[in-house]
This record gives C-alpha cells, sequence and structure tokens, in this order.
C-alpha cells in the first residue's frame, strides 16, 4: 500500500508540477499598436529588477519599463524634432538613467544629439543636446569614472574617407568638453563598441573599409581619458567583409566578438591587442542581414552570452559553445534574468519572399530559461559547432582629429499612450502565415537535420520544388516532378531558415523550413 501511495504521489509530481515549471521556462511577447510604428533598439536592467526597453515610437524616442514577465509597468515617448530612429539607454551610477540619440531637425535642416536624463519613473530630470552638422549614425554610450560620458558611432565626411569614427566627451550634465573623428582605411570608418579599462583609459572597437583595393578590417584601439591613441590594432581573417564588433574586458585579457561574411567570430586578445585564440561559429546565417549587431556579456561562472542578429551562444571561458538559440525577429539586445534566464528583445515583422507585403512595425520580446529554452515557436535549436582559424593581426595607424560641437537647447515634447500586448511570436509577413497553403502541403520533420519529406495532404501533384536561403540565393530546385511527395536532401547546407517555393497543379505554396 506504501508503494502504491509512493506511485501515485510521484505522478501527481509529474502532472502537477513539472508542467508548471515548464510554463515558467520561458514567454514571447509583441508589442504594438495597429497603425503606429514602434521598434526596440536597446535594452537594461533596473535597479529594482526590472526591464527597460529604449527605441522609437512614430519616430520619438521611446521607452517602456515591463516586469519580469514582460508586462508593462509605464512606457512614455520624448522629442525635440520629427526624426528621432532610434535611441540606446544605460543605467547610471546615481540609480538613473540615460537615453542617448540622434535626430534630424527638418525646419531647421540640422542634426542633433539628443540625451535625456530619467528617474525610476521615467520622468525627465535634465536634457541637453549638441548640434552636428553632418548626419551621423550613435553606435553606443558609456558612463565615465568622472559621471561624464563618452559616446561613439560614425559621420559622413566629404571628401574620402566618406565615414569617420566620432568618440564624443561629455561632462556629467552632457555638455559638450572634447570630440574626435578617428580614421583607420580610406572608404568608412566606425566606432561601434567602447569599454572603459581599470587605468582609466578606453578601448573602443570598430570597423574600416579601404577603396583601390577594396578590403575591411575590424578595429581595436586603446585611447587615452583626453581621446589620445595609445596603440591600435586591425585584424583579418580571409579577407572577410567585416560588419560589427563589440569588446569586452576579462581581468588579463581581451574578448572580441565580430561579425563577418564568414560567420560569427570569437577572438581574444591581450593587453596589446595580440590574437591568443579565435574561433568561428556556425549558425549564424546574415538572414537579418539588413540589421547590423553583436553584444557580449559575462555571466556567472565565467561564461559568455553572445548576440548576434539572429543568434544567441552561450559559451564557456574558452570559447566553447554550450547552446545556441536561434531567433524568429530582429534582435536589438538582451539581459541576463535574476534565473540566470535571458530577455532577448527584438523587432518585426518578419517578411519573407511571396511578396513584398507591409507590416506595421513591432517590437517583440522572448524570455529564455538558462538552458536557451522556450515554450514558443519563436526559436529554433541552434548550432554547437565552432573551427579553431587563425586570425590575422598587425599595427595599424589612427588619423585623429580634434572637433568642436556647440551646447542647443531644443524643446522636449513627452507623451504616453496605450500599447497593446500580444502574447504571440513577431508577425511574419509573406510567406508561411497563408492557412490554406498549410492544408495542401505537409513537411516532416520541421525542424530538420537537412533530410526532409514533401507531402501532398490532397495527393495533388507537386511539380516543382525550389529552396532559397536566407541570403536570397537559390540552394536546390527539381523540376518535372509530378509526384504526390518526395524526399529532399539538403543536409550539406548550413543551419538556419531556408524557404521552399513548391509548385502545385493549381497553385504556388511558400513554407518556411528550419535547418538545426
Amino acid at each position: 500500500m506504501k508503494d502504491v501511495f509512493y506511485f501515485l504521489f510521484a505522478v501527481f509530481n509529474i502532472i502537477v508540477f513539472i508542467p508548471q515549471s515548464i510554463a515558467q521556462a520561458g514567454f514571447s511577447k509583441v508589442y504594438g499598436n495597429a497603425y503606429e510604428q514602434i521598434q526596440s533598439s536597446s535594452i537594461i536592467e533596473t535597479y529594482d529588477n526590472n526591464f527597460i526597453i529604449a527605441g522609437n515610437r512614430n519616430y520619438k524616442n521611446f521607452v517602456m519599463k515591463i516586469d519580469s514577465a514582460g508586462n508593462i509597468v509605464w512606457n512614455k515617448s520624448y522629442g525635440v524634432s520629427q526624426y528621432e530612429p532610434s535611441s540606446k539607454i544605460i543605467s547610471l551610477f546615481d540609480s538613473t538613467y540615460f537615453i542617448a540619440s540622434s535626430s534630424y531637425l527638418s525646419e531647421a535642416q540640422q542634426y542633433r544629439l539628443n540625451f535625456i536624463k530619467l528617474d525610476s519613473d521615467g520622468d525627465t530630470l535634465w536634457s541637453s543636446n549638441l548640434s552636428i552638422d553632418e548626419f551621423n549614425s550613435l553606435y553606443s554610450v558609456e558612463q565615465t569614472y568622472d559621471s561624464g560620458f563618452m559616446l561613439i558611432g560614425r559621420k559622413s565626411s566629404d571628401p574620402p574617407p566618406y565615414n569617420k569614427m566620432f568618440i564624443i566627451k561629455l561632462d556629467k550634465l552632457a555638455q559638450f568638453e572634447w570630440a574626435k573623428t578617428m580614421t583607420a582605411l580610406n572608404n568608412s570608418n566606425t566606432a561601434t563598441s567602447i569599454q572603459e579599462t581599470e587605468d582609466s583609459c578606453f578601448l573602443v572597437c570598430g570597423i574600416a573599409y579601404n577603396s583601390n583595393p577594396g578590403y575591411s578590417r575590424l578595429i581595436l584601439m586603446k585611447i587615452s581619458f583626453a581621446g589620445d591613441v595609445v596603440w591600435s590594432r586591425s585584424y583579418d581573417y580571409q579577407n572577410a567583409n567585416w560588419n560589427e564588433g563589440d569588446v569586452y574586458i576579462l581581468d588579463d585579457s581581451y574578448l572580441i566578438a565580430a561579425i563577418s561574411d564568414h560567420g560569427m567570430l570569437l577572438i581574444k586578445t591581450g593587453l596589446q591587442g595580440n590574437v591568443l585564440w579565435s574561433k568561428k561559429y556556425d549558425g549564424y546565417t546574415g538572414f537579418y542581414g539588413n540589421t547590423s549587431y553583436i553584444e557580449i556579456h559575462q555571466l556567472s561562472n565565467n561564461r559568455f552570452a553572445i548576440l548576434v542578429p539572429d543568434f544567441l551562444y552561450k559559451t564557456d571561458s574558452s570559447g566553447y559553445v554550450i547552446w545556441s538559440t536561434f531567433f524568429d525577429m530582429y534582435v536589438s539586445g538582451f539581459k541576463e534574468t535574476n534565473s540566470n534566464g535571458f530577455l532577448v528583445c527584438g523587432n518585426g515583422p518578419i517578411y519573407g519572399v511571396k511578396s513584398p507585403l507591409y507590416g506595421e512595425p513591432q517590437i517583440g520580446l522572448v524570455k529564455l530559461d538558462s538552458s536557451g529554452v522556450n515554450n514558443a515557436e519563436c526559436i529554433y535549436g541552434g548550432s554547437s559547432n565552432y573551427d579553431e582559424i587563425i586570425v590575422t593581426t598587425d599595427t595599424i595607424q589612427i588619423v585623429s582629429e580634434d572637433f568642436l560641437l556647440d551646447n542647443v537647447y531644443d524643446t522636449l515634447r513627452f507623451s504616453s499612450g496605450f500599447l497593446n500586448v500580444s502574447d504571440k511570436c513577431v508577425d511574419f509577413i509573406g510567406s508561411t502565415k497563408d492557412d490554406v497553403a498549410k492544408e495542401k502541403i505537409s513537411i516532416f520533420p520541421n525542424p530538420t537535420d537537412g533530410v526532409f519529406e514533401i507531402q501532398s495532404v490532397e495527393n495533388e501533384i507537386i511539380e516543382k520544388v525550389q529552396i532559397i536561403n536566407s541570403k536570397g540565393l537559390g540552394i536546390y530546385e527539381s523540376t518535372n516532378l509530378s509526384l504526390p511527395k518526395l524526399q529532399i536532401d539538403i543536409s550539406e547546407e548550413k543551419t538556419g531558415i531556408y524557404y521552399l517555393r513548391i509548385s502545385m497543379e493549381n497553385s504556388v505554396i511558400f513554407k518556411k523550413l528550419i535547418i538545426r
């Protein structure tokens, strides 16, 4: 009788408690209203263990505070112009928050850098603006040890180089102190990441492009607190086309994560930028190539999380992959949660290959547990494959020039409005959301290892199958089939998203395929 009791107790635990833990493993939410434009650009954790997502709403600076379950606490919009496409937010030493953004004042035909300090309720403590004479893209902002700020990005230039890195130092009230442009190669230069070192200097990571001959390089340089270059190095791997890089400071070394046309690379360097080891990872597809984003954080137990436009990797201190996850959205930032899980924010909708339809811009939020698991359909299992590679490095000359900016005072307008929240993934437009198509064709298994079967549910004849990869290139085609089903093997292709164009007797159907 006692054995029966223990058996029933165990069954009760399986039925009641395990599903609850699974249900709490993750969630997916979408924020947005009909006929509105809303996008995210960064996420931070607040001092009360909640989160703030920053971005833009109808081309105004937008911040939204959410709790750990993704529920909205408050949301507000701020603006000085009709066009403020994105904003960056950071936490400050005094438990407040700092927003930096770029904008364009069409009536004055002037560019601005805008700064707002917020309290914990999103109320404005002060604001400041800088007038800048060229188009600029703001990539990163860092609070300095003197409570001031360092901003980096790129600004337009004519004659060439057409873009120069900019580094701007502000005081604690966002008043201008100094600014420099940095040029490494003759076409385009962008500073993408900045970190303060223990000796009150800064590490700046960036990308540079050259013309005649054409090539690009990953750049890492150390600058003093006054902006003078201490040392600088360039990195290359098989003539890679570099897109963006992020740097993280360790106790006795640096870790660079970078995106290139070869995939995601992780490079560990010494304190002078010399390469200690380097790895290249499978999984990153470049599917969301219109977004260029990478971010690296150190986790507990000396592990790391690296987010690229469509993948989150968790690695150990030597760069070995513990797990990776593919996202069905354009990611924009992530934070580790108190439960060692992850909140990943991004944007939608995702567009397929069927037609150039338009969907309402929206923000997506995905919660993962510590193993990268989520209960929704917004993520897919990734790849743990990587290669040990040789990244070459060399010293590179950086040309530095001072430039001046003026503090101006523009009227700050703010508003707050209702925002819909849905428990779902960001919308997928133009392909697999066709219910009729779903009824006509089945694909099994999906996700797959590359070997799968296509079958007509109603025995309608399949005449032609084309498969397109994430870059829009055809990787498979079979014609004159006249079959109700067929097996396909594309197991040699990389992991990621693929699209199937299936020509039937009376219709053409588009389906999405995931290779793990």
